[in-house]
């Protein structure tokens, strides 16, 4: 299989950190706002609605800029896991580690600054990296760079906004020892992508609907999503902890 085509996922799932990303400066004040150890106040959580879902989730990202992430995801009958943690802002960055169906081993992810190391069992030596500039030719390096930047949280939701057409809440549920909100958001795919200055990509859905958990804290838990013959169920925890993403030492890099 192709060296690109090996990280199919890894270019969907970077995707999907923006998602995980959701955040921003200031928003309306949440009826309900939580305590800072991340519990609700005495008051019941509201149900959120179209009109206040980015901006009360916005508010509960404000400052958190890191997120880890796990991802389980169907493609043409076939499974792909990730797990990863990103850092974005002012510092973004982005470590990933990938199994897929044909693959001998787990295949590595590491993006820091404007330069991409990836490492594919049967591609480069066990252990090694091939290094490419993340602002070059390469389409899956343009590819992951620019869906990093998409999960800056300012820049998330102004894509969100762009696109957002219905949210409706869909129940409650416990998960991990979590009391979750379960939340419909459904999106316009063609505004969305105009919004990151992108076409509309030939194949996808005009709407696209995640299904998207909350906790207490309004951070979200867990997103899955059916888009392109592509199915996915992440979870996301750590918000705002810190984190270490370095590239690889230099005798671990190996030109292609």
């Amino acid at each position: 299989m192709k060296f690109g085509a090996r990280l199919f996922g890894v270019a969907v799932v970077s995707m999907t950190l923006g998602v995980a990303g959701c955040g921003g400066d200031t928003a309306p004040a949440d009826k309900t706002a939580p305590s800072s150890n991340g519990k609700s106040a005495s008051a019941p959580l509201v149900k959120l609605t179209t009109a206040n879902f980015l901006p009360v989730a916005k508010k509960a990202m404000a400052g958190k800029t890191t997120v880890r992430t796990s991802m389980r995801m169907l493609v043409g009958g076939q499974t792909i896991t990730t797990s990863g943690v990103a850092r974005f802002g002012d510092r973004p960055a982005m470590s990933m580690v990938m199994t897929s169906p044909g693959s001998s081993g787990t295949s590595k992810v590491i993006l820091v600054g404007d330069v991409l190391y990836v490492s594919i069992p049967g591609q480069v030596p066990e252990g090694k990296f091939v290094k490419t500039p993340a602002d070059g030719s390469s389409p899956l390096a343009k590819s992951l760079r620019q869906s990093l930047d998409q999960a800056d949280p300012k820049k998330t939701f102004t894509t969100f906004e762009a696109g957002l057409r219905k949210v409706t809440y869909a129940g409650t549920e416990t998960a991990n020892g979590l009391k979750l909100q379960h939340y419909k958001v459904s999106v316009d795919t063609k505004a969305v992508l105009a919004a990151q200055g992108q076409p509309m990509v030939a194949g996808l859905p005009k709407t696209i609907t995640y299904d998207i958990w909350l906790d207490n804290a309004r951070l979200m838990r867990k997103v899955t999503f059916k888009m392109a013959g592509v199915s996915a169920v992440m979870t996301a925890n750590d918000y705002g902890k810190p984190v270490s993403i370095k590239a690889p030492p230099a005798d671990d890099i190996v030109t292609r």
